[in-house]
């Protein structure tokens, strides 16, 4: 970016609670830029304590952000949280959220620390899901904290580099792919649901079917409805190679009621290979934005294009668009932890199938922003407007990370709306 000379490639990337992009390191390795969503306009901010690229990065329920990790092609140093307070433009050091709890077992040193599963939390706490088997808590209280909060598999050899994490519903985090080293390795297929409720202790993990296919360097979102829809990745992880590129996206489907049979399915295949540095982002009108891929000079990997996938339940039969609820307003557009949203739709919707979803950010196969939270819809009985409803954003701090969320509504067919904003603030 010329405006703050950061070059933002393989940094770490997270939105803060007002829609700014927050960008950390790469090959710039210090520098923090903020892409301001008011101004239009990228802004140069205080530097980072550390080197760091392939780090991961995460909002805290206070609206801090929170990195860690990101050796980037140097022999591995113990490379400590830190966090970042976006209001002061100050960095702090956590020597205390000691990264090496997190490493995997890479065949490559300074690959140990990579693209890290954070998810922040209660209390101003991360839970790192992953890739390692080890999965910690991290808080950033005084120098700092980590937590063990368990095993994700009792396997001698068991990370999930360059896998996926996605957060469907309250607490509950859909891992899956990935392989044990970051180059050179075998996909895998597992999938783990984690469950976590209390910061510092011991996450509960379910082990579901597999994958239909085989994957690393995937993207992933989850949908208006919950399931978790992955596109791309290959069977063997080796960047700008394509020879074992997959086609065939696939779907997760959650069963509340046992959730070691939730399920995988697959969609329509694609015609473009999507695997290295490419990404998956959902929209506002409920369809998945699939991209790019490559960035290697001038290697046959390159995609410099985007595609758009549109799910079945925004289609009818014959392939034509379905009919969707609307919303129509949305008031206050602004809330806290704990505050009550009015909704006001075109038509009668599924009062249990609403959500918010906070907008993603995707490098690395690593999305530490999107997080879908089921939300209850109440009637709001108005002679002047029978179709109003009234939800609630979770009530503790850090449920809904501070943020920008689209709100969708859903029909009693299963068809989303298209999404209006809600933004939940830090506390």
């Amino acid at each position: 970016v010329n405006q703050t000379n950061h070059d933002m490639f393989c940094p770490g990337i997270t939105f803060d609670e007002d829609g700014d992009l927050v960008v950390t390191g790469g090959n710039s390795a210090r520098q923090t830029t903020v892409y301001n969503i008011t101004t239009d306009e990228w802004e140069k901010k205080s530097i980072m304590r550390m080197d760091r690229g392939y780090q991961g990065a995460t909002i805290l329920s206070d609206g801090r952000i929170f990195v860690i990790g990101g050796s980037f092609g140097e022999v591995v140093n113990l490379k400590n949280g830190e966090v970042y307070d976006v209001r002061k433009n100050t960095w702090t050091e956590l020597p205390d959220a000691k990264v090496a709890n997190m490493f995997t077992a890479d065949r490559d040193d300074w690959r140990k620390d990579n693209h890290g599963w954070l998810f922040g939390w209660k209390v101003k706490t991360v839970f790192q899901a992953g890739p390692s088997k080890m999965m910690n808590w991290y808080g950033v209280d005084g120098t700092g904290s980590v937590t063990a909060a368990g095993k994700r598999n009792k396997r001698k050899w068991g990370d999930n580099m360059c896998g996926n994490a996605v957060m469907f519903g309250s607490g509950k985090i859909l891992g899956f792919g990935g392989s044990q080293d970051y180059e050179k390795s075998r996909a895998r297929n597992d999938t783990y649901l984690i469950s976590i409720d209390e910061p510092n202790t011991n996450a509960s993990v379910v082990q579901p079917d597999g994958m239909k296919h085989k994957r690393t360097f995937h993207n992933s979102v989850v949908l208006p409805d919950g399931s978790v829809f992955t596109a791309g990745g290959q069977e063997l992880a080796a960047p700008f190679d394509e020879s074992t590129s997959l086609l065939e996206p696939e779907r997760w489907v959650y069963n509340a009621e046992d959730p070691a049979q939730s399920q995988w399915d697959t969609w329509l295949p694609n015609t473009v290979a999507r695997t290295y540095h490419s990404i998956a982002l959902l929209l506002q009108d409920g369809t998945v934005f699939v991209g790019g891929g490559g960035l290697c000079g001038n290697c046959s990997a390159n995609h410099f294009d985007g595609q758009i996938f549109t799910p079945p339940n925004l289609l009818n039969d014959n392939g034509s668009l379905r009919k969707r609820p609307v919303i129509k307003s949305v008031s206050p557009a602004d809330a806290k932890p704990g505050d009550w949203v009015q909704v006001e739709t075109d038509s009668y919707v599924d009062q249990n199938a609403a959500s918010i979803i906070r907008y993603g950010s995707a490098t690395h196969t690593v999305d530490t922003d999107q997080r879908r939270l089921s939300v209850s819809l109440s009637r709001s009985w108005k002679w002047f407007f029978k179709y109003s409803y009234s939800f609630q954003i979770p009530q503790e701090p850090g449920v809904a990370t501070p943020g920008y969320y689209m709100l969708y509504v859903l029909d009693d067919k299963g068809t989303p709306s298209k999404s209006e904003n809600v933004r939940v603030a830090a506390v």
